[in-house]
């Protein structure tokens, strides 16, 4: 439950942190959730959903990449924030998350056809999955 309280805290934080200080607090959660990813409940989860995909909307490309390239292989990753990367304009961003992401139900996967579909094509439902091409953005 502390750190429930902790993620509770920073979630009240996040609406008052300056743009050029987004890129370093997103690092600072999404380091906090995979630490311990497996001990969290689906509350705390959906807790974490929120307050990354809060900041995810704020932030550059860069990190975008380097967030889906650390929760795409999460099993029990923020949903909305994966379906966010997921659905991102950059192939850099929502490539590891369509190959990897265990996270994206079909309805998304089959949404998501298009410009992107080689990432999706490379999917295997064993878990074992190629590398999708990563295009510039």
């Amino acid at each position: 439950m502390a750190e429930a309280m902790t993620i509770r805290d920073l979630d009240a934080a996040v609406a008052d942190v300056a743009p050029e200080r987004r890129g370093h607090v997103l690092a600072q959660v999404s380091d906090l959730f995979v630490r311990d990813a497996a001990l969290y409940c689906d509350d705390e989860i959906a807790l974490f959903d929120d307050v990354i995909g809060r900041l995810v909307a704020q932030i550059e490309v860069e990190a975008r990449i380097l967030l889906a390239q650390r929760l795409a292989k999460v099993a029990n990753a923020p949903r909305t924030v994966i379906r966010m990367l997921a659905f991102d304009d950059c192939a850099e961003v929502a490539g590891p998350v369509l190959t990897h992401s265990e996270r994206l139900d079909e309805p998304s996967l089959i949404e998501k056809r298009g410009p992107r579909a080689s990432g999706i094509s490379s999917r295997s439902r064993a878990g074992a999955c190629s590398p999708s091409p990563s295009p510039t953005c």
